[in-house]
């Protein structure tokens, strides 16, 4: 799977971006948050239950 540059659009949280398109062909933004890395969406406790870490 290929994916785009990362872009940086702005310098503050948030601003940072690549994009890829999965095999049917829909395409995808990701963005980038270092807030989350102290509060993620998922517990760590959690994690075991959505795949693998």
């Amino acid at each position: 799977m290929e994916a785009s540059e990362i872009t940086v659009f702005d310098e503050r949280d948030g601003g940072t971006f690549f994009g890829f398109s999965d095999p049917d062909g829909n395409a995808w933004a990701v963005q980038e948050l270092k807030v989350r890395a102290a509060k993620p969406l998922l517990p760590v406790d959690a994690r075991g239950r959505f795949g693998s870490d």
